[in-house]
């Protein structure tokens, strides 16, 4: 189970139950009221709907007498970050045609045993370059 621990109203840790807290020992083996009065309540935390063109934008804490909700933000993509993320798959694509490139598959081109390959791989490889 997690749990937040709550300072004034501030959420200063989440996560699994220490073992210590300051100089306090075995909280793990209280019980809910006395974690409560030290200001322990349990954590529930809501993820972000994880929209397609948006990343992750921090959290909101929502501090209740019974626990704390930490509710996941995001935010939509620029218009640059969006671009460089195309970027990204396109060069990796590339990576990926290139790696099948073998010797083996380069000598077999070399003989003319390879029906084409090598020259439809270059062909898909220029395509991606192209996207650039």
């Amino acid at each position: 189970m997690q749990y937040a621990h709550v300072t004034e109203g501030v959420v200063d840790y989440r996560g699994v139950l220490p073992k210590n807290w300051g100089n306090t020992s075995n909280l793990q083996m209280a019980d809910p009221a006395t974690l409560k009065a030290m200001g322990w309540l349990p954590l529930t935390i809501q993820d972000a709907a994880g929209l397609p063109d948006h990343t992750a934008d921090g959290f909101d804490d929502i501090v209740t007498a019974d626990g704390v909700t930490t509710v996941m933000k995001e935010r939509p993509l620029t218009a640059e970050e969006i671009a460089q993320r195309d970027r990204d798959l396109v060069l990796q694509e590339i990576k990926r045609l290139e790696e099948e490139v073998t010797p083996r598959r380069t000598r077999e081109a070399i003989l003319g045993t390879d029906d084409g390959w090598l020259a439809n791989q270059d062909a898909l490889i220029a395509a991606e370059r192209a996207k650039l």
